[in-house]
């Protein structure tokens, strides 16, 4: 069944059971394109518990999109540097646990959520948006890149045990 942009509403804040759903759909998705191991899903409810135990609405932001009710993309901006006295448009937010369901990809939903994390780090007042990504992530990195994201760096990293090449990429608001 083809999926229509107009199908999905994408809303900001907190729902009972967003932490759950980016936590499967991240899981899914990377089980699925990079075979990681079982300790995949644990890894990432707790960094995404973490990131939701000290979210504040004044520094970060939840993004979800829904489909007739379920959750079927996320993503988190996290205002990691809450501390201190820069104003938050010298400050940068990271961009974090993007994701797209599998049976939600190939309608823009994607380049949707991402407009709206963009429209919102913006409305908050930061100054830059900066995320991690590895380019085995096609569809991801290609949106990045699409939407003004820069390389601003690369690593090699042992992300869940295994090896992989990250990519640093910032946007400036």
């Amino acid at each position: 069944m083809k999926m229509d942009l107009l199908d999905f509403k994408i809303q900001l804040g907190y729902r009972p059971g967003l932490l759950g759903a980016m936590i499967a759909m991240n899981a899914d998705h990377y089980v699925r394109i990079r075979g990681f191991n079982p300790k995949l899903e644990a890894n990432i409810a707790s960094e995404l518990g973490f990131v939701w135990q000290r979210y504040s609405a004044d520094f970060d932001a939840l993004i979800y999109a829904e489909q007739n009710g379920p959750i079927v993309g996320g993503a988190v901006l996290d205002g990691v540097q809450r501390e201190g006295s820069l104003p938050l448009k010298e400050q940068h937010v990271k961009l974090k646990w993007f994701i797209v369901g599998n049976n939600a990809r190939g309608c823009g939903l994607g380049s949707a959520l991402l407009d709206c994390a963009i429209r919102k780090a913006r409305d908050m007042g930061y100054g830059k948006l900066v995320l991690s990504t590895d380019k085995g992530a096609e569809a991801a990195f290609h949106l990045y890149k699409k939407a003004g994201f820069v390389e601003v760096g690369q690593i090699e990293d042992a992300f869940y045990e295994m090896r992989v090449k990250r990519y640093y990429l910032e946007l400036d608001l």
